[in-house]
C-alpha cells in the first residue's frame, strides 16, 4: 500500500485522475468523477446502503476518523475508546 503526503503539489484529485490510487472516500465529489475519469463503486449507492442495512442491521459508515500511530503511543488510554 502506498502512502502519500499531500502537499501543495500533490492533490487527491490528481492522483485519483492519474490512476495512482484506486479509490477515495471523500465528502466532496472528485473532479475526476465529474470529468468521467472515475466512477462510483456502486451504481446506486443509496440502494446499496439500504441493502447493507437490511442484511446486517448496521448503518453504513458516513464518517471516518484517522489517528496517527503517534497518538496512540502518546496517550494509549485515550484511544482505546475510539477503536472498534
Amino acid at each position: 500500500m502506498a502512502e502519500y503526503q499531500l502537499t501543495a503539489n500533490v492533490w487527491i484529485r490528481g492522483i485519483l485522475a492519474e490512476g495512482e490510487i484506486d479509490a477515495v472516500y471523500s465528502p466532496r465529489t472528485p473532479e475526476a468523477f465529474r470529468q468521467g475519469r472515475a466512477r462510483r463503486l456502486f451504481a446506486d449507492p443509496r440502494a446499496e446502503e439500504e441493502r447493507y442495512f437490511a442484511a446486517t442491521g448496521i448503518f453504513p459508515v458516513m464518517h471516518v476518523v484517522v489517528l496517527r500511530r503517534e497518538a496512540e503511543l502518546f496517550a494509549p488510554e485515550t484511544t482505546d475508546d475510539y477503536v472498534i
